[in-house]
């Protein structure tokens, strides 16, 4: 009797389990993302996620839209000293690669690095834009995107839309920025002399043409 008692208990403890067990799978919450690129419910598979690559059509047309001026050749030669040379960017006019130590050789450069997130870069580009067009060859004038945020996209998009034109590269591995010794400061605008060594590179936001112009007669010598 005793043994009979125990395999029936057995059974039941046993079949308990399985219902707790069934229960428990029934009752589990499943994630209702789906995996990128696995079906749906319906059977159809999700959109790829947003890219922030756009094909070469959509650049293409970004680029004809933003109509910057070339990037600088001058065709000087290089200082011993420069700090520029061998620094390798992209230039945004028409995305090729270009040494900048060798583009601004032998003439004063006053580079701005800007982001297109950074708010008060997006108030100083039509002034470095206006001060450029007033500089003429007199000096180099160039905006170079910083490392972060990096998107040939959406930098000329930006230009686009606040109808900036002048020169600008991406500064893509930092070494731009890294060679001039910016401060983790954005906007920063860096004077150059003409031999590639840095002049100065004040703490401030520029508000007209004339305080750029200000500067560059100050740092460089150069009356505009």
């Amino acid at each position: 009797m005793r043994e009979v008692l125990r395999s029936s208990v057995f059974r039941w403890t046993v079949v308990f389990g399985v219902l707790v067990f069934a229960m428990v799978l029934a009752i589990w919450p499943r994630s209702s993302a789906p995996q990128t690129g696995a079906p749906t419910a319906s059977g159809a598979a999700p959109r790829p996620l947003p890219s922030s690559r756009p094909d070469p059509a959509e650049l293409a047309e970004v680029r004809t839209r933003a109509a910057l001026r070339g990037c600088p050749d001058t065709g000087g030669a290089v200082g011993p000293n420069s700090v520029l040379n061998g620094v390798m960017v992209t230039c945004l006019a028409d995305g090729r690669q270009i040494d900048i130590g060798v583009a601004t050789a032998g003439r004063p450069l006053v580079v701005n690095i800007w982001a297109t997130w950074c708010g008060p870069c997006r108030r100083e580009l039509p002034v470095l834009d206006a001060f450029a067009a007033r500089a003429g060859d007199s000096v180099t004038v160039l905006a170079a995107h910083d490392k972060q945020g990096a998107d040939a996209y959406l930098a000329l998009a930006l230009l686009a839309e606040v109808d900036v034109h002048v020169p600008t590269v991406l500064d893509q591995t930092g070494a731009m920025a890294r060679a001039l010794g910016v401060r983790q400061v954005l906007p920063s605008t860096v004077f150059v002399r003409a031999d590639g060594t840095v002049a100065g590179a004040p703490v401030r936001l520029y508000e007209s043409p004339d305080d750029l112009a200000a500067d560059t007669r100050k740092y460089l010598g150069v009356a505009v």
